[in-house]
């Protein structure tokens, strides 16, 4: 007769709260508010939603031929797309970092290289070398108000919807030496919902665009080099919810 009555008590128990995603960003190592610096080595992150590195609050972090990498898958996209939870390398809220040479790869879905957010957050990259391999997993991501320099860079990624490198209202941002892959659809070779400078960019995009423009943005390109099963270049109107590419897959 007692199981009736357990029963009755676990159906009305409420469901375990889970904390905001704010309170879930956090690194194997975190730099808030204050700077570091470090030169060779690895840092790795085998933890869902866990980012190797994450940077924030004012923190101020200098890398040279450092090897980051995550292979945790984020639990849910929304949150990796929104807030960067589980990127390898995290910077938000005013952080600045800087790297030059090393690799960052990540194996989990969701888990982008590189994601810097916000007005004030700030990364610059130099030499690295990047990998994701899992679906919805960006090479690079510069979202809303953050800055972005690269130059000499390599990025490839094997998932689907994961662009190699975006700007996602991010503020205009100087690129050159791109060396740049995708293998699947939805993963254009750069994705511009923000201006963009872009010198001597090269690379293939399997199964989408090599640059998709969303929106009415400046973009310029020189000497570029890219090779796309879609268009070399698209432009839709609006970022809206619309996929990035666009152009015709292989047999349309």
């Amino acid at each position: 007769r007692g199981a009736p009555l357990d029963a009755a008590i676990e159906a009305t128990r409420p469901a375990p709260q889970q904390l905001p995603v704010a309170m879930r960003l956090g690194g194997v190592i975190d730099i808030i508010g204050e700077s570091k610096a470090a030169e060779g080595g690895s840092v790795a992150s085998d933890r869902p939603d866990l980012s190797a590195i994450f940077v924030s609050r004012g923190g101020a972090l200098t890398l040279k031929d450092v090897s980051l990498s995550t292979s945790g898958a984020v639990s849910l996209v929304d949150d990796s797309r929104g807030s960067g939870l589980d990127s390898a390398l995290l910077i938000n809220e005013s952080g600045q970092a800087a790297m030059t040479g090393g690799r960052i790869s990540t194996s989990g879905l969701g888990a982008n290289a590189a994601y810097v957010a916000g007005p004030g957050a700030r990364l610059n990259l130099q030499g690295v070398v990047i990998a994701t391999s899992s679906s919805n997993a960006y090479g690079v991501d510069a979202v809303d108000g953050a800055a972005l320099g690269a130059a000499n860079l390599t990025i490839s990624t094997m998932g689907d919807h994961a662009p190699a490198l975006a700007s996602r209202r991010a503020l205009p941002m100087q690129l050159s030496d791109l060396n740049l892959h995708t293998a699947a659809s939805g993963s254009p070779l750069l994705l511009a919902e923000g201006d963009m400078t872009v010198t001597n960019a090269k690379g293939q995009a399997e199964r989408d665009d090599g640059l998709a423009v969303a929106g009415a943005h400046r973009v310029s390109l020189t000497t570029p080099d890219l090779q796309a099963d879609g268009y070399a270049i698209s432009v839709a109107a609006g970022s809206g919810g619309a996929r990035p590419g666009g152009g015709p897959q292989s047999g349309a």
